[in-house]
Order: structure tokens, then sequence, then C-alpha cells
């Protein structure tokens, strides 16, 4: 493939027309554009029929907003599915440390082909500063221990709970697993009889945020069929920031 030239192609959805440009450079040099573009998935429509054409950097459409090893239209967004885009940034390990981490702006990882309980572990273990966690569940014991490590070197955690969800758990649940106080660790909940609080969020540093479909529970994420999602940037913290700092306050 690129052998010949080729290292992107335009690829347009055949259900919804979608177009994008998507950079091939991350997949293995002899695979053929038949065989990648048959990998391909619409985020549109999450079509799987498309058709594809070489890419040309000249007199064609730009590449934009580049990505290491990657490079998306931020106007058309034509995703590659998890494990293509794990294998061409070297993580198919289930437990290894995500390179999108220190690497990539924006990454996705699917349960479970994925640990996302590593995932989780390694980018807690990232913080240096603050932690906000807004936890429908939070029964995980890894993640708990995770969290309660970042207290103890000094990182401020503040864990936003379902009263409900909690009450429902029980023993599992993190204030039970932690077993009383624990410095520079607290926990607020929202209080029960109104909507749940669903949200399975937290930001690291004003800088990370992680969100996604997946509790912080075994089964959501090992088991169950989730995501996890993770942003960089202070400007995606942004929204989360707030919302997190009115429910803290108790507005």
């Amino acid at each position: 493939m690129r052998g010949n030239g080729v290292h992107a192609v335009v690829a347009t959805c055949e259900s919804c027309g979608r177009r994008a440009n998507v950079n091939l450079d991350g997949l293995p040099e002899t695979m053929l554009v038949s065989d990648a573009t048959r990998r391909l998935r619409c985020s549109r429509c999450g079509g799987k029929r498309n058709s594809a054409r070489p890419a040309s950097r000249a007199g064609g459409e730009a590449w934009k907003l580049v990505l290491p090893r990657w490079s998306i239209s931020p106007e058309w967004l034509l995703l590659l599915p998890a494990f293509i885009i794990g294998s061409a940034l070297g993580h198919g390990s289930p437990s290894a440390e995500p390179p999108s981490l220190a690497d990539a702006r924006a990454a996705i990882h699917y349960a479970p082909g994925e640990d996302l309980a590593a995932i989780d572990i390694a980018l807690i273990g990232k913080a240096t500063r603050q932690i906000d966690m807004a936890a429908y569940v939070l029964t995980d014991r890894a993640v708990v221990k995770a969290l309660r490590e970042a207290a103890g070197r000094g990182v401020k955690v503040r864990i936003w709970r379902d009263a409900g969800m909690a009450a429902k758990v029980a023993d599992y649940d993190v204030e039970a697993q932690l077993g009383g106080p624990v410095a520079g660790l607290e926990i607020r909940s929202k209080p029960p009889g109104g909507e749940l609080m669903h949200l399975k969020d937290y930001c690291v540093d004003h800088r990370l945020l992680r969100t996604g479909s997946a509790n912080f529970s075994r089964s959501g994420e090992t088991r169950q069929d989730n995501d996890l999602v993770v942003l960089r940037g202070a400007s995606v913290c942004a929204g989360f920031d707030a919302k997190f700092d009115l429910a803290w306050g108790g507005r």
C-alpha cells in the first residue's frame, strides 16, 4: 500500500454519504487498500459499506487534525474500529497503560476486548493535583485502591455519587471499602428521591477527562459491552468542572 505511495484514502459511506480523509500509516505496509477500506466504520450511521480512493496531498482535500499516526478531518468523523487503533498505537495488551494518555488528544477503548479498569488505574495514577469523579457506581476494588493511593500522594480527590445506588450496592460501595475517612479524599452524594446521578466521568488535573458508558464496577469495565473515552485539554474539562462544582456545592 505505502510502497505505491498510498498513505491515506478518501472514504465515502455508501449509506449516508459521509466523506473523510483517513490516514493509513498505522496499518501494515503490505495491506491492500481494499482490505483497509473494509475495516472502516462510519460514526454518523454506523455503516460498514463504503468506497474509497487514494488521497492526494496535492490537488485534493487537505489532510487535517493530525493525531499521532492518524489523520482525520474534523468536519467528517469516520472512525476505525478500536482494535485497529489499538494495534496502530501499539497497546494491544489489555493491561497496558494507554499511550493516548501521553500522546493523543482523544482515544476510545472498548470492553470486553480491553480491560477498562486497567486504563482507569493508569489515568488516575498520572494525577498530580486533583481528581474530581462523578460515579453512578464505584465498586471496583482496583479503582478504589488507585483513588486511595492518589490521595496518599497528596492529590485532592472528590467523589460525587448517586446515593440510591450507593445504598443498593451496600458493602461493595466505595465508602464501605475505604472503611473510614481518608485524608485528602472526600465523598458526597446526590440526595435520593430525584433523578439518577448517572455520570461515569472524572477529570484529572483539569486537563484530562474520562467519560463513556462504563460504570466503575468490575462487570462494567471488563465483561459488559462498554466504552471508555479519554479527552485531553483544559477546554474539554471546562464543562465537567462547572457541573461538578455546582453539584459539589449542593446547587
